[in-house]
């Protein structure tokens, strides 16, 4: 039977122990495994934000787009480091580019249907301003009516 020692996460190299450790997961993968996790991610992110995108809900995709900044700017670091590794993971580059495309595409049309609908909408309201003048100075002068004679 192992003793306590034996199976504590710092000896026993188990998940949990502190981070930069033997214990810890990410020091036991090679940069390319960190390279395709990383990739993985950030595939993972973008398609809750295609989704969001879809919906219709900018403000999720945002949320979405900020996430995915830190693990490109670490995918960034290993490619530093480990280019070879990084080359070798690349072949996961090309869908995200692609899916990135789809998304720039889906929130240009967004913001263009958002423009044209807030242009309609300035529109809309500068017709109100220049008839509500009329209306005021008809609505001042009430007409006597003949119905409030007969109380």
């Amino acid at each position: 039977m192992k003793s306590a020692e034996a199976r504590s996460p710092a000896t026993a190299g188990i998940p949990g122990g502190p981070l930069g450790s033997a214990a810890d997961p990410a020091s036991w993968e090679t940069p390319e495994a960190t390279a395709l996790r990383l990739i993985a991610s950030i595939d993972e992110i973008m398609a809750q934000e295609t989704i969001c995108l879809r919906a219709g809900d900018c403000v999720k995709a945002a949320a979405a787009s900020s996430r995915v900044s830190p693990l490109i700017t670490r995918l960034g670091e290993l490619a530093a480091a480990h280019p070879a590794a990084v080359a070798r993971a690349g072949f996961r580059m090309g869908a995200l580019l692609a899916s990135r495309r789809e998304n720039q595409s889906i929130l240009s049309q967004l913001r263009e249907h958002l423009t044209a609908e807030r242009t309609r909408l300035a529109e809309a309201s500068n017709r109100v301003k220049s008839v509500i003048p009329t209306y005021a100075r008809r609505a001042s002068v009430v007409p006597r009516s003949t119905l409030n004679a007969a109380v």
